[in-house]
């Protein structure tokens, strides 16, 4: 990602609602981070809006 991409994506974040359990994930996905590489395969992830979660 180039510097205006992640700040548009960093951006987007800050506009929308904070939810703590998510920031941490969104937050390295706006640095270009994949679901894949932030979370351990531990982590419940829906292809439609990214990484939700630690399952338990």
């Amino acid at each position: 990602m180039n510097p205006v991409e992640i700040e548009q994506a960093i951006s987007d974040l800050a506009r929308a609602p904070f939810d703590g359990a998510q920031f941490p994930f969104a937050f390295l996905e706006g640095f270009g981070r994949k679901p894949t590489e932030i979370c351990e395969p531990a982590c419940k992830i829906d292809p439609s809006i990214g990484v939700i979660g630690v399952q338990k």
